[in-house]
């Protein structure tokens, strides 16, 4: 169920959000839990900026190759020792909307982009936003 915010409060924003509301009674007590939905969008600008390194890059063949690159840079993940292995292997956490809140994708993208213009692409920050935009 998806509500939204108003002046007035919080009115249903989808099918769904509008049976359950039309079916409450008026002065009802509910308990809501607040969570704001992934936006596609964002996740569109993050595949673009990794995209971007790519192209500029000799380093990397691929945007997954990249991603897991980046997100041990980031120790975003974890090491698992792997029996009769030589050394951990690294396992990135995942992005996918299921696993990760707005919120923590939020400081994902910003440390990404913090790390992409210090170790991996060091150009303007604003020409790179520039670059995401026309991607």
């Amino acid at each position: 169920m998806l509500f939204q915010r108003t002046y007035e409060g919080f009115s249903p924003a989808d099918k769904e959000a509008s049976d359950w509301h039309y079916k409450t009674k008026q002065g009802a007590l509910v308990e809501l839990k607040g969570n704001r939905p992934r936006n596609p969008q964002h996740h569109r600008k993050f595949f673009a900026l990794m995209n971007i390194v790519v192209d500029n890059s000799d380093d990397y063949d691929t945007v997954e190759q990249f991603r897991f690159v980046l997100m041990a840079t980031l120790q975003r993940g974890k090491w698992i020792e792997v029996p009769h292995a030589t050394r951990a292997m690294f396992i990135p956490e995942s992005i996918s909307f299921k696993s990760m809140k707005q919120e923590d994708f939020d400081r994902l993208y910003n440390d990404a982009m913090n790390a992409i213009l210090k170790h991996f692409l060091p150009v303007d920050r604003q020409d790179l936003i520039e670059m995401i935009a026309l991607a």
